[in-house]
Parts: C-alpha cells; sequence; structure tokens
C-alpha cells in the first residue's frame, strides 16, 4: 500500500475532528500485507513531520504488541502480522533503533522486546549479531540505539532464571564484555550528556542482568569486581557543573533530571540492590552463601566509603539527588545489621545521626513553601511519600530505627540529642520538629522498654502539649503525628488523655486550622479510637460534627487513607452517626449522581475525586449504620440499580440496593 496514503491516515489520528475515522481506515488497511514494514519506513522517513512518524511508532508498536503472534488452537481466529512482515521487521529494527531520533528510540525498542519474548532466539538469533556489530564499530553514533537495543532483549529475561535464561545468559557472554570495554575505556571518562546517557544505559542493563537472579557462571567474581569498580568511579567522581550547593527550586528539579544524576542513581541502585539481594549471607539462598560471604568481606569497605562520600557532599550542603541520597541511606541500614560492616559504620555513628538523620526529619524550606501555597498538594505529596516508603525522610526514619533497635550504644546518643534540642531555649520550630519527628521514629523501640514507657506521660506534657499551642502548624501536624504513634500507652493520668483528645477533636474541627494539621489529627484520631476505648466518652458528644467534617476533608484532599477513619468512627458510634443518616444519604446520592452524570472526565472515565468520596460514604452504608436509610427511596437515582463505571483501566460495579 502507498506510503502516502497510510501517514495521510496517521496525520488523522492526531486530529480530534478526524481520529476516530483516519483509526478506522488504519484498523482496516493494516491487515494488507506490507503495512507493517511501511510503518516502519514512514517512522524513520526524514520527510515526513515528527508528529506523524511518532503516530506511526505508537501504532506500530500497539500493532505489534497485539498481532505478532497467531492465535492459539484455542483461541478464536485473529488477525496476525504475516510472517512476511515479521521477518522484515526482525531484520529491519535495530537499524532503526540506531538511527531513529529519541522521541521514537523508545517506542521501537518496546518493539524489540515484545518480538524478543516470542522469537529470540529461534527466529531472531541475527538480533545478537546486529547489536554486536555497532558496538564493535568505532562510531559511537550507533552506540546509543545498540545499547538501546541490547536493554529491551536483557529486560525480556529480567525476571527468569535457570534454563528459561539460558539463551540471554549465552548472548551477554559475548555482549557483556563488550559492553563493559566501551564503558571503561571510552565513556567513564567522558561527562558529555550523550556519553552520561549511553552510561546510564549500560548500567540499567547490569541492574536488569542481576537485579533477581545473579548468573555466577556469567558474572565471575572477576567481572563482579570490574564491575564494582565502574560503580565506584561513577559514585565518587566530581563535577562542579552538578556537584555544587543548589539554593532555587527549579535547579534543584533540573539537577534531578541531569544526565549526570540519573548515571548515578543506577550506579548506587546496583550497589544497593547486589547487597541486600546477594551481599547478606544470612538471608541468601544456598547457591549464594559463598558469594555473600565473599561480597560481605571484599566490598564493605569500599562500597561504605563510597556512601559516606556522599553523605559528606550532602552534609555540607551540595546537592545529592534524591533517589541517590535515598538508596545510600539503605545501604547504611542494611550494613548495620552485618556486624562486619557495622565496624565500619560505627565510627560515624554521630555524624550520621545529627548531620544526615537529624536535618532530613526536619520541616524543610522546600516543605515550608509547598504548606504555605498549597497545603491540599502538600498532603498528597507527603503522603504519596509516606505510602511509597521510600522519600529520603522515610528512608531516614527506617534507618534511626535499625540503629536504635540492632546496635548497643546507639540509643543513648540518639536520646541525648533529642533531649539537648528540646530542652534548649534557643533550638529553632524546625529543629523541635526534627526532634519529635526523631521520637517517633524510635517509639516502637521505647515503648517496649519499661524505662521509658512510663516517662512518655511526662514526655506528652513537657514536649508535646506546649507544641500544640505553637503558632507554626507544622509543630501541631508533628505533635499530632507523635500523638497517633502513643496511642496504645495506659496513660495512667485520664486529665492527660483528656486533653489529647481535646487537641484533636478541635483540630479536625476547626474551620482555621491548617489542613495537613486536620489530616494528621484524623489518623491520630483513629488511632485512639482503635486503642483507646476510654477516650469514646470524650469524642461521642462530637461525632456527628466529626463525621460531616472528615466527610469534606475527604472531599478537598482526595486522601483514600482517611476513608478508614471514618470507618472507624461509623463503626464505634453507630447510634451516634444514625440521626444524621438522611443528612449523609442525602450528600452520597448528590455524589452518585455527578458520577452519572458530570463527574467524569471528556472519556467518560470517572475521575478518581468522585470514586474516593463515594468509597467513603460507601462504607457508611456498609456497616448498616443509617437507620433513617429510606430517605433514599425519595431519590431517582437509587432504585435497587446496578451501574458501571469506569476508572483508568478498570471498570467497577457499584451496587446500590435498598
Amino acid at each position: 500500500m502507498d506510503n502516502r496514503k497510510i501517514a495521510e491516515f496517521l496525520k488523522g489520528t492526531i486530529d480530534p475532528n478526524q481520529r476516530v475515522a483516519a483509526e478506522e481506515q488504519l484498523k482496516q488497511v493494516e491487515k494488507i500485507i506490507g503495512v507493517a514494514p511501511s510503518l516502519l519506513q514512514i517512522v524513520m522517513s526524514s520527510d515526513v513531520e515528527m508528529p506523524v512518524r511518532q503516530a506511526g511508532a505508537i501504532y506500530l508498536k500497539n500493532m505489534i504488541h497485539n498481532s505478532w503472534t497467531e492465535a492459539g488452537e484455542e483461541e478464536e481466529p485473529r488477525f496476525h502480522i504475516h510472517e512476511q512482515d515479521r521477518g522484515i521487521l526482525r531484520d529491519q529494527l535495530v537499524d532503526a533503533v540506531v538511527h531513529a531520533p529519541p522521541p521514537l528510540r523508545s517506542q521501537l525498542c518496546v518493539c524489540i522486546g515484545v518480538i524478543s519474548k516470542v522469537d529470540f532466539p529461534g527466529r531472531w538469533s541475527s538480533l545478537v549479531d546486529k547489536i554486536c556489530v555497532y558496538l564493535q564499530s568505532p562510531e559511537v553514533a550507533g552506540w546509543h540505539g545498540a545499547l538501546s537495543s541490547l536493554l529491551a532483549l536483557v529486560k525480556c529475561f529480567e525476571y527468569t532464571k535457570g534454563d528459561e535464561r539460558a539463551p540471554m545468559d549465552e548472548a551477554m557472554n559475548l555482549l557483556l564484555p563488550m559492553v563493559q570495554s566501551i564503558m571503561v575505556n571510552t565513556l567513564l571518562n567522558d561527562y558529555s550528556i550523550p556519553a552520561l546517557a549511553m552510561q546510564r544505559l549500560i548500567l540499567k542493563t547490569f541492574f536488569a542482568l542481576t537485579q533477581h537472579h545473579l548468573p555466577l557462571n556469567l558474572v565471575t567474581q572477576e567481572r563482579f569486581s570490574q564491575w564494582m569498580e565502574i560503580v565506584r568511579v561513577v559514585l565518587d567522581r566530581k563535577n562542579p557543573e552538578y556537584d555544587k550547593k543548589v539554593e532555587d527550586e527549579d535547579e534543584r528539579e533540573e539537577l534531578e533530571q541531569s544526565e549526570w544524576w540519573k548515571t548515578k542513581k543506577w550506579a548506587i541502585r546496583i550497589l544497593l540492590r547486589m547487597f541486600e539481594r546477594y551481599g547478606s549471607p544470612g538471608s541468601v539462598t544456598k547457591e549464594y552463601k559463598t558469594f555473600a560471604t565473599w561480597y560481605l568481606n571484599a566490598f564493605s569497605h569500599g562500597a561504605l566509603q563510597v556512601i559516606f562520600t556522599i553523605m559528606d557532599s550532602y552534609r555540607k550542603g551540595d546537592f545529592v539527588a534524591n533517589k541517590v541520597l535515598r538508596d545510600g541511606i539503605l545501604y547504611l541500614k542494611n550494613g548495620v545489621s552485618h556486624a562486619y560492616a557495622w565496624k565500619f559504620v560505627k565510627p560515624h555513628c554521630n555524624i550520621i545521626l545529627a548531620d544526615i538523620i537529624f536535618p532530613l526529619m526536619c520541616h524543610s524550606e522546600s516543605d515550608d513553601k509547598l504548606w504555605k501555597d498549597d497545603p491540599i498538594e502538600y498532603v498528597r505529596v507527603k503522603y504519596a511519600e509516606i505510602l511509597e516508603e521510600d522519600s529520603p525522610v522515610s528512608c531516614s526514619e527506617q534507618l534511626v530505627n535499625a540503629m536504635c533497635k540492632k546496635r548497643k550504644g546507639v540509643m543513648p546518643k540518639c536520646l541525648q540529642m533529642i533531649n539537648q534540642i528540646l530542652n534548649d531555649p534557643n533550638s529553632t520550630p524546625r529543629q523541635r520538629d526534627g526532634a519529635l519527628h526523631m521520637v517517633g521514629s524510635i517509639t516502637d523501640i521505647l515503648l517496649k522498654k519499661d524505662q521509658f514507657k512510663d516517662q512518655f506521660d511526662d514526655v506528652v506534657v513537657q514536649y508535646v502539649f506546649p507544641t500544640v499551642g505553637q503558632p507554626f502548624g507544622f509543630l501541631r501536624a508533628r505533635a499530632a503525628w507523635l500523638l497517633a504513634k502513643l496511642s496504645g500507652l495506659r496513660f495512667p493520668r485520664d486529665e492527660i488523655l483528656q486533653q489529647i483528645m481535646r487537641f484533636l477533636v478541635s483540630a479536625v474541627l476547626s474551620k482555621d486550622e491548617d489542613m495537613p494539621v486536620k489530616v494528621e489529627a484524623a489518623f491520630a484520631l483513629e488511632m485512639f479510637v482503635v486503642d483507646q476505648h476510654r477516650c469514646h466518652s470524650i469524642i461521642q458528644p462530637q461525632v456527628r460534627e466529626l463525621v460531616v467534617e472528615l466527610l469534606q476533608i475527604i472531599r478537598a484532599t482526595e486522601n483514600d487513607e482517611l476513608t478508614n477513619v471514618l470507618q472507624k468512627l461509623v463503626c464505634n458510634f453507630v447510634q451516634d452517626v444514625a440521626p444524621i443518616a438522611h443528612d449523609i444519604s442525602m450528600h452520597l446520592a448528590h455524589t452518585f449522581q455527578q458520577i452519572m452524570d458530570g463527574a467524569s472526565d471528556l472519556d467518560g472515565k470517572l475521575s478518581i475525586h468522585s470514586y474516593l468520596e463515594f468509597r467513603g460514604f460507601s462504607w457508611v452504608l456498609k456497616y448498616q449504620c443509617l437507620p433513617s436509610v429510606h430517605t433514599l427511596s425519595r431519590l431517582k437515582v437509587y432504585n435497587h440499580s446496578v451501574r458501571f463505571v469506569s476508572i483508568g483501566k478498570q471498570r467497577l460495579a457499584l451496587f446500590v440496593l435498598f
């Protein structure tokens, strides 16, 4: 078929007015032999507009994904790309990746990955030969595409082991030394952006090759040592353009996305992965026992020296990418567990506590700016980080906890530092926030020790209650966060528990309170409702107002975890919530009407905002706490209906049965 006609169809898919018709025309012609290679020709044609080439690359990728293989014996007959076209694509794809501009290369690499899963090595043994030709060529311009193709191949076998990955191991026995030679002899001392991008690809390839299974027959101790040296060099090297003090937030974001720091991210990711998966003799499988002992003895000191250098840069105020800092902290956390590694960490213990962990625990300038500019976004960002548990802050919580739990002598040093900050009248609000944050990070340890557990009443009175009255919202939020950690205490003095509940209830209900404080107070309330039945009588008079306000907070923040707070209140105060059942039901009916009539996006998909609100309300009904639910029968929208709505790629059935 004429390439120009196909290009016209592709151009039509970009125009909203022609999109449906153009897609239908493409669907009709895609079954013609020769169309798939024609799409690749259009993608690689410099005479075609880039948006059209991108549309072609996406269409080709989807076509290969959906139609590369023939239907199985038990499947209904469906279209598949003719073997003649498949042969042409296999023969040309690596060349296309090598010569394609960056906007197209990623789509074509996906094509290589899809085909490799099916055809490598049987029908596509030439793939390795093609990659070899480009990597052996002195033309550096072809290396990026070849390395991208290699990464696509390796990722196909990333989660396999044994006989399943034998073809890749055989291929990598040829390619891995070649890639390593390119890295060491040509790229490693080249700090240009193209060279750094290729270094990143090489490191990503090694990570994908080894992250779930380390083929010891392929990655011998000698080869492994060479790769660890590459990792060390990448992490140790300095460049004034990227390793500097940064004040401007936009510049920080620019550095985060730079190839220089992306390369370091993959290098330290390899270092961490090798240690946590293969370097701990007590937690590896039998096949890695010898390797783990060798790793711990051979690399602990050198690897930790690299980590200490990174931490020293952070301590001095130089920019360190978040993921590099995070993985460095996690490496230290893993090192704490091993006596051999700990002897190298121990001399740095005070510096780690005071100059690494503590500053990360403090409310930062960027935190403060986001809090003031957009408190709702602050809530979303912070709780996303908490759920992912991989921010430098959450990792520093894990590190201080591990140090205090597993190593004798660390806890007294930590408590001494905390006491000094909290008792110093010259400590800033942010420093006090950091100190309370550290207390909360080790409460699980402290509460198991009688000498500390019995002192927490005094801690709450002396340090937490004064914080509640502070004009700094982040300190009030920290107080609520810490109180949630202490919800399981006995609180022998009733007046302390009463004061805690007054603060939390007031924080949730106050119209003038900052949203992050309200959210933290709501989570703390949930913990006390579950752990302290004595507090029920304190909450009961205001439980209706709390439920209504929680509904508003959920609507404003779209924080899914807050629905748990609502559930706990409803389950524990059924009779108290019942009188406001009509109001809540009306709110629910209105929300559901929005879902059906106007709360979806342009594609008819339910917005996550509306779904979260509905989910919170649906729990109210689920626990049968609405005696006056019969009032819903007055609303036409609720009449034994079952409706389907789309959320992203999922379809959910919402049942409303009364």
